[in-house]
């Protein structure tokens, strides 16, 4: 083909260099555009900025107006490429006319689909609202004038990022601040999208400080949350948001119960949907995009199923003589008619998770190298009903094994004990599920709609709002408490704290003088040499127990707004504990999870993600419970001081230790047995066999 002599003249504007045809493309479509005609090309984001013949055929074209929008996406969205790509909307129609170009950078809005990254529902909805309504939003999107695009330090250039600066607001560092201490208001009045909600909850959290444009938190920044909770302000604001939510429920209400055979599906979405998204645009703080998409999300996964399944078959609660779980779960039916029941086997469940608890502890406790029951363990290392009757048999006669025999059965007694309360839940939940059948065949058709409606959908729906509700006040107590921080201590007063511990340090390692010199002290103080005397003792053996945790939602427990603390691993972090991260549970879901109590004093260290942080409960916290990615050590005080284990586990040799051990890649972990086998250096007991705890107490001084 001759571009020069196309019969078509769809290169009038322009030649496309050999080695870059995109604007081909580009030139292609509009030449096959009638004079009101409308199109759209996805290109690499090079046409919008790349030199010689392209930025002349690019000029062309934008001096003609037929460019109405560019719109930016996002990187790896495409297959056999990970280059972002935009789309350029082409528009004849009153091209002389046109004085800018509407330009969108949607770059940032996509999720993680596998190896590559996806467009959702609310990034397309967002794309195409602003640009059919020229909605000009901060950051985003633009109608950037001809005149700027024309001007010579442009030079129809259309490379987004010259015309929407969409990079984040660096987080400013206060040096004064870090020197004489103070948070700085500039940062206070950067939350102002919250004060101009909660106007009164400035003032209850900060305080003037004594040097002008600064100021004080008024409390210790654990009870920033709760102090938010607790306003009337946000008490005002969650009931607002609900009542927004229950005004959409009660608007569609009547037209869910109206499904019936041959109703229109995407008809439905499509109305719920564009109504949800339009009510939340209404709520402060919620960008109504994600609750859109909490919906979108849900239709997808489960709920579209159901519709589908009721325009087919009608509201039926049995389907070919069985009932009908894809659209009423049995929990739902559980939970709805038979709670009394559900309750019971509850209480069952915790009674004989309790007794394997008590022979898990008894196992941890007597199950070691020297321990009672260590004879009593099978081929396999376990401990069961066969191999503890055989060691009974053993040593039935042995007067001296008096203390041993005594153990073994009461371990035999609660064997008995579990397999009982374990046919006990069984017989009871059997029970329960041939009342659940048969209620099937009886549910109305009233009913069946109570439980898809009430307490499927919208109970799932009410739980996404309210979702969006604790991310707004976690984002606001996040912020408050991550500035409280940073200049909590200044930095004069920290160099003091620095060289006054240094010092109390020299002066106990001058005191060890029997160990070394001064100089090979301090590098075992880094952990780079330990003295030749002292011992290497794994953490199981300086412990009462070693172990882990676990989530409540795993027994059916939900969170609470207020009640038991639970610690994530989040809570454990490089500063101390962080009871900003931390969630609730119940008193009945506090005495379920009686294993992952923690109390004060306990050593907690995160064996998931971000490995090896470590912190010592305070007294402050006398109950809480541990999810399953932290390991509680409860160390034996009568051998070891806690506070040393605790500082030996916070060396960052010790960390490095734990990363080489890690195992997955995505999700690094290590596991209980190579906590309870990492090796803690210690002064060998004194020879008065006075136990070593009062030494390494005395070794720490000021720690």
């Amino acid at each position: 083909m001759d571009p020069l002599h196309d019969v078509f003249k769809r290169f009038e504007y322009g030649i496309p260099p050999a080695k870059n045809g995109d604007y081909a493309f580009l030139l292609h479509i509009l030449a096959s555009l009638k004079s009101t005609g409308k199109g759209a090309v996805i290109l690499p984001h090079g046409v919008l900025f790349r030199g010689n013949a392209e930025a002349d055929i690019r000029k062309r074209v934008v001096k003609q107006g037929f460019i109405k929008g560019i719109i930016g996406l996002p990187a790896n969205l495409f297959y056999g490429t990970g280059i972002p790509a935009c789309i350029i909307v082409l528009d004849k129609e009153n091209a002389g006319s046109r004085k800018g170009i509407f330009m969108i950078d949607a770059s940032k809005g996509f999720m993680k689909d596998g190896p590559k990254n996806r467009l959702r529902a609310q990034d397309i909805h967002r794309i195409v609202d602003t640009f059919t309504n020229q909605i000009e939003i901060p950051k985003y999107a633009r109608m950037v004038p001809l005149a700027e695009i024309s001007d010579p330090k442009n030079d129809y250039n259309l490379n987004l990022p010259r015309y929407i600066d969409s990079t984040e607001p660096e987080d400013l560092q206060d040096i004064e601040g870090h020197l004489k201490g103070g948070i700085p208001n500039r940062d206070v009045e950067d939350l102002e999208r919250y004060w101009n909600v909660f106007p009164s909850v400035k003032a209850e959290l900060f305080a003037p400080s004594k040097r002008v444009n600064y100021c004080e938190l008024k409390m210790l920044t654990s009870d920033v949350k709760a102090k938010i909770f607790a306003h009337s302000e946000f008490t005002t604001y969650n009931k607002t948001i609900t009542k927004l939510f229950e005004k959409w429920r009660e608007t569609h209400r009547p037209r869910l119960e109206g499904l019936k055979v041959g109703s229109n599906p995407k008809k439905l979405i499509g109305e719920l949907a564009e109504d949800l998204l339009t009510t939340f645009k209404k709520a402060k703080l919620l960008d109504a995009y994600d609750v859109y998409q909490h919906l979108l999300d849900y239709w997808e996964t489960t709920m579209q199923d159901d519709v589908y399944l009721i325009v087919q078959e009608g509201w039926k609660a049995v389907l070919e003589d069985k009932p009908n779980t894809d659209l009423i779960p049995q929990s739902l039916v559980i939970a709805r008619f038979f709670a009394k029941e559900a309750a019971l086997i509850k209480k069952q469940e915790q009674d004989a998770e309790a007794v394997t608890r008590e022979l898990e502890e008894l196992a941890e406790e007597h199950g070691g190298e020297d321990g009672l029951l260590s004879s009593a363990k099978n081929d396999k290392d376990k401990l069961t009903k066969a191999s503890v009757k055989a060691r009974l048999s053993e040593i039935e006669d042995d007067k001296e094994s008096e203390e041993e025999r005594d153990l073994l059965n009461s371990y035999l007694d609660l064997i008995e004990l579990e397999s009982a309360a374990r046919k006990t839940v069984k017989d009871a939940q059997k029970k329960l599920d041939l009342l659940v059948i048969a209620k099937y065949g009886k549910l109305t058709v009233a009913e069946v709609k109570m439980l898809v409606i009430e307490d499927k959908w919208f109970a799932r729906l009410a739980a996404d709002v309210q979702s969006e509700l604790d991310r707004v006040s976690q984002a606001l107590t996040g912020r408050i408490k991550q500035l409280a921080e940073r200049y909590a201590t200044p930095l004069p007063k920290l160099s003091v704290e620095v060289t006054d511990l240094t010092t109390r340090v020299n002066q106990h390692l001058k005191k060890m003088g029997s160990h070394g010199s001064e100089k090979g002290l301090q590098a075992h103080w880094r952990w780079g040499v330990i003295p030749e005397d002292w011992v290497l003792t794994p953490i199981r053996s300086l412990s009462a127990f070693v172990t882990k945790g676990s989530t409540p939602t795993t027994y059916g427990y939900r969170w609470e707004r207020e009640g038991v603390v639970f610690l994530r691993s989040e809570c454990v972090s490089e500063h101390g504990l962080d009871l900003s991260q931390s969630m609730h549970i119940s008193e009945a879901a506090h005495k379920m999870l009686s294993r992952s109590e923690t109390v004060p004093g306990d050593v907690l260290m995160t064996i998931t993600g971000n490995v090896g942080r470590v912190i010592v409960v305070p007294e402050s916290i006398s109950r809480a419970n541990m999810n399953q990615h932290i390991a509680r050590i409860r160390v034996n005080q009568q051998f070891i001081d806690r506070e040393y284990v605790y500082h030996c586990l916070s060396q960052r040799n010790f960390r490095r230790y734990f990363e080489t051990i890690v195992t997955g890649q995505a999700y690094p972990q290590i596991s209980l047995v190579q906590v309870r086998e990492a090796r803690i250096p210690h002064p060998p007991p004194l020879p008065s066999n006075a136990p070593s705890r009062r030494h390494c107490r005395k070794w720490m001084g000021c720690w």
